[in-house]
């Protein structure tokens, strides 16, 4: 007997970043993601929940967010989706804050 699971996940993959300022003036970068399967568009926010984020230590998460104002840090962040991680798809992000302005 031979069983075969189709587990489709993803065609596509992407991160939207949104910047902005806290009120201690910290910038902080807002990941979302957005992914397509079969023609249709996901988005991590969006209520059905079929795509959230993960960076790797943290899962199902609707965004990823990085605060600070000096220095380089550097995150891998994958799509989750209700069969697991997609390893494949993941996007690795440096920001380094000394090039973001703040005004």
């Amino acid at each position: 007997m031979l069983i075969i699971f189709n587990l489709h996940t993803l065609d596509t993959f992407n991160l939207v970043r949104n910047y902005s300022l806290d009120s201690e003036d910290n910038i902080v970068v807002t990941f979302t993601g957005e992914g397509t399967k079969d023609g249709i568009t996901y988005n991590s926010k969006e209520r059905d929940g079929y795509l959230k984020l993960s960076n790797g230590t943290n899962y199902d998460q609707d965004e990823i967010t990085i605060t600070g104002t000096t220095g380089t840090t550097s995150i891998d962040i994958y799509p989750n989706v209700p069969f697991g991680i997609v390893d494949r798809m993941k996007r690795s992000v440096s920001l380094n804050f000394d090039k973001i302005r703040t005004k």
